[in-house]
């Protein structure tokens, strides 16, 4: 199995205003292997997971984007990527043992994109390749509200397709920010189905968060999503723009 290094950039840098902490979003191809120093970084239950995948391209989806995640979460913590240690909240959302700082990893085929964020503020992010769905209406009447539905089937031809994984990203995307697992339930918020930034609340038993979420420019040909959670009733106004795309190859290496 042929091996480069990992190929990463950063494609966002985000202030959130009126928020504790600014985001940005990380790109990953997963096309080839991790080096078997790269492999290295990763825990002994990181490679036990990517045993279990059938496929030898899922395994190594899956171990190129929790290098690249560790990659970068290292840069930002200045620690060597093999010292970190995860666990997983209330609702099974993985988090650092030793830090507040708030990710979130999604990958589609052999793209992963890596939220970051800081303490106090969750984040969502998902990614979408557009693909022909079976029974398209029937799971649009399933999990989006009325309106999302409307919006959705106001497309004629590929944007039908295109706007069912726009709203379906933006809904993965904010209940990975607020992170309670299946308590909330896609169709009781709506995030809507255009490329729009939204702000919510999503309430799960006496939980209440302020998320807002919007659709990020597309990577690669893929349709993303990216929320921002926060357990206060303070507006968050997002504004993004492009960033340069440095090399990182060596990075969380040291």
């Amino acid at each position: 199995m042929p091996h480069a290094h990992l190929r990463l950039a950063s494609t966002i840098r985000c202030q959130s205003l009126d928020a504790p902490a600014p985001f940005e979003v990380w790109c990953a191809e997963l096309d080839r292997w991790p080096t078997p120093t790269e492999l290295g970084w990763l825990s002994a239950d990181e490679h036990r997971r990517a045993r279990a995948f059938a496929f030898e391209r899922d395994r190594r989806r899956f171990l190129t984007a929790h290098v690249a995640l560790r990659a970068v979460l290292a840069g930002h913590l200045g620690v060597a990527a093999s010292a970190l240690e995860f666990e997983r909240g209330e609702f099974g959302k993985p988090r650092l043992r030793s830090s507040g700082l708030q990710f979130n990893l999604s990958h589609g085929e052999d793209l992963a994109l890596i939220a970051l964020t800081g303490a106090d503020t969750g984040v969502g992010v998902d990614v979408e390749q557009p693909r022909p769905v079976n029974d398209l209406r029937a799971l649009a009447q399933a999990l989006f509200t009325e309106n999302e539905q409307r919006q959705v089937f106001a497309e004629t031809g590929a944007g039908v397709t295109r706007a069912f994984f726009t709203c379906w990203t933006r809904k993965e995307a904010c209940l990975k920010a607020v992170g309670w697992g299946l308590s909330v339930e896609p169709a009781s918020i709506d995030v809507g189905a255009t490329a729009d930034p939204v702000e919510l609340l999503v309430r799960s038993g006496e939980r209440v968060a302020r998320v807002v979420v919007r659709s990020l420019p597309p990577s690669h040909g893929a349709i993303v999503a990216l929320a921002q959670a926060a357990p206060s009733v303070n507006t968050i106004a997002l504004s993004g723009r492009p960033w340069r795309q440095p090399s990182i190859s060596s990075i969380g290496a040291s």
